[in-house]
C-alpha cells in the first residue's frame, strides 16, 4: 500500500497500450521511482515530434533495463497537459506513439483524471511543452526535475535515479565566500580563512558556519526585483539573527560577470558560492528547480525544503515573527494567495469585525483541515483552507460576493471551474457543525453555486 502516491495520482491507473487497469496502491515496490511525463499536442512540428519519439524510445529502453534489476523499480505515468493530447482520445501522432505494444507506460484513469493532471502540472511548475520529472514512489518527493535530460544521456540507467547531492554536500564540496558586509552578530567563528582580496574571505569549512536553518538566495545584480528584495531580506535576516544565529544565507549568483557579482555581493551580510564555481551554482539551480529570480529557498538542518517561496514569506513577515515559515494547514488569506485561489479548491472563513473571530475561525478549520489531509482523498481535490480578515484580496472578494463585513461567512471557491458557493444566509453564525454540513453538501453536490466569467487576477 502506498497512500502518498494514491493521494497524488488517484486510486486507479491504466496501461496506455492495452488499457488494462491496475490500482495505484499495487504499483510500487520498495525503492520505486515514478517518472511523470508531461506531454501536449500543441507543438505539431516535425522537430518536436522527433524529440518526443527519441524521449519515448529512451524511456522504453530505460524501463526494460531497470526491469531486469532487483534493486530498483521504475514506472512511467503519462500526464497529458490538455485533453486532446491524451493517448486514449487523441487522433494525433501522440496516440500512435504511446499506444504501441512495446510502450509500458501508464495513465491516470479515474473520473478525476483531468483535474489531477492539471494539479500535477501546477504542483511541479511544468512550463515546457514536454517535461519529464522523477519522483520517489514512497514519499512523492522530487528526485530530479531535469529527468528528460538525464534519460536521454543515460538510457540504460547506469546512474539511475540520478539523485543530486544534498545541499550540504554541495556546499561542503568547495569554497564559500564571506562578504565584507558580514554581520558582527555571527556566533560561529570561521576557521581556515584566507584573503582573496582586500574585502572577501574564503571559508573552506561549511561546518563552521552551520545554523539550524539555511537559505539559498538565487539572484543577480542585473535583476531589478532582486535589488529591491535584497533590502527587505537583509532587514529580515538581521532581525531573525538578532539574539542568536539561526539562519545562514548563501548567495547563488546568476550574474553575467565577476564585476557584477562583486558589486552585488559586497552589500550582503552572508556567504556566496564563488562566481567562478559555475558547476556548483548550476547544480543548485537545477536541484531546486529555480526558473525565475529572485528566489529564496529555505531548508532545515537535514536539507529538507521548508519553503521555496521565501521571498513571499519575507515580504509578508519582515520582522521574522513567524520564521522559519513552515507551511500552515490553515493560512490567513493574503494578496500572495491569488494564484492558489485561481488554481485550487479553497474553503474560506470570512471573519466578522471582532477581534476574537480570527481565533475562532482557526479553531474550527484546523481540525477539519487536518482530518482531510490524513484522508485518502486525492491531493488535487483537497481544499486549501483560509481565514480572510483584512487583506486587499479578502476585501476584494467581500465586495465581489457582496458579503457584509460585520458578520462571518463560509465560502467555497472553485475558480478553476468558474464558480463559488456561500453558506446559506439563514445560518447566522459559522460553527464546526455548520462547516462540516457545508462540506458534506459540497461533496454530495447539493450546494447551489454562483458562476463567474473569469479567474481572479
Amino acid at each position: 500500500m502506498n497512500p502518498r502516491l494514491c493521494k497524488l495520482l488517484g486510486k486507479e491507473l491504466s496501461n496506455v497500450a492495452s488499457g488494462e487497469k491496475l490500482t495505484t496502491a499495487e504499483l510500487c515496490s520498495e525503492n520505486c521511482s515514478v517518472g511523470l511525463l508531461f506531454i501536449t499536442d500543441e507543438d505539431t512540428s516535425t522537430e518536436h515530434s522527433k524529440k518526443l519519439k527519441d524521449l519515448r524510445d529512451s524511456l522504453v529502453q530505460l524501463h526494460g533495463e531497470l526491469k531486469r534489476r532487483s534493486d530498483v523499480s521504475f514506472e512511467v505515468v503519462l500526464i497529458p497537459m490538455n485533453q486532446a493530447s491524451c493517448p486514449e482520445d487523441s487522433t494525433t501522432g501522440i496516440k500512435q506513439l504511446f499506444s504501441q505494444e512495446d510502450c509500458p507506460f501508464l495513465l491516470i484513469s479515474s473520473e478525476k483524471a483531468e483535474r489531477i493532471q492539471g494539479y500535477l502540472a501546477r504542483k511541479y511548475g511544468i512550463q515546457d511543452v514536454t517535461s519529464f520529472i522523477l519522483i520517489d514512489g514512497t514519499s512523492t518527493d522530487v528526485i530530479v526535475f531535469d529527468a528528460k535530460e538525464k534519460v536521454l544521456q543515460d538510457p540504460k540507467g547506469t546512474q539511475f535515479p540520478w539523485r543530486y547531492p544534498t545541499c550540504s554536500e554541495i556546499l561542503d564540496s568547495g569554497q564559500l565566500l564571506q562578504s565584507p558586509s558580514f554581520g558582527s552578530n555571527q556566533s560561529s567563528k570561521t576557521e581556515n580563512q584566507s584573503k582573496t582580496n582586500s574585502s572577501v574571505s574564503v571559508v573552506t569549512d561549511f561546518d563552521s558556519i552551520r545554523t539550524p536553518f539555511k537559505a539559498l538566495f538565487f539572484a543577480a545584480f542585473w535583476c531589478p526585483p532582486c535589488k529591491s528584495f535584497l533590502t527587505a531580506l537583509i532587514d529580515a535576516y538581521e532581525r531573525i539573527n538578532k539574539d542568536e544565529q539561526k539562519l545562514t544565507i548563501i548567495f547563488v549568483s546568476s550574474d553575467r560577470s565577476q564585476e557584477s557579482f562583486n558589486r552585488f555581493f559586497a552589500s550582503m551580510p552572508w556567504f556566496a558560492i564563488p562566481y567562478e564555481d559555475e558547476k556548483r551554482r548550476e547544480v543548485l539551480t537545477k536541484a531546486y528547480n529555480v526558473k525565475a529570480i529572485p528566489n529564496l529557498t529555505l531548508l532545515d538542518d537535514k536539507d529538507r525544503i521548508i519553503t521555496t517561496e521565501g521571498r513571499l514569506e519575507v515580504n509578508d513577515d519582515l520582522d521574522g515573527i513567524e520564521f522559519p515559515w513552515y507551511p500552515s494547514i490553515v493560512d490567513e488569506l493574503r494578496d500572495r494567495h491569488s494564484t492558489t485561489l485561481n488554481n485550487s479548491l479553497c474553503v474560506i472563513y470570512f471573519t466578522d469585525d471582532s477581534e476574537t473571530d480570527f481565533e475562532k475561525a482557526e479553531a474550527i478549520l484546523t481540525p477539519l483541515a487536518t482530518e482531510i489531509a490524513k484522508s485518502p482523498i486525492e491531493e488535487a481535490c483537497e481544499p486549501k483552507f483560509f481565514v480572510a480578515a483584512d487583506s486587499d484580496l479578502a476585501e476584494s472578494l467581500r465586495i465581489f460576493m457582496d458579503l457584509d463585513e460585520t458578520r462571518s461567512y463560509l465560502v467555497i471557491m472553485d475558480v478553476s471551474n468558474f464558480r463559488y458557493a456561500v453558506q446559506p444566509p439563514e445560518i447566522k453564525d459559522v460553527s464546526e457543525s455548520s462547516v462540516k454540513e457545508f462540506l458534506r453538501n459540497f461533496q454530495s453536490k447539493k450546494l447551489t453555486f454562483k458562476y463567474i466569467q473569469s479567474r481572479f487576477v
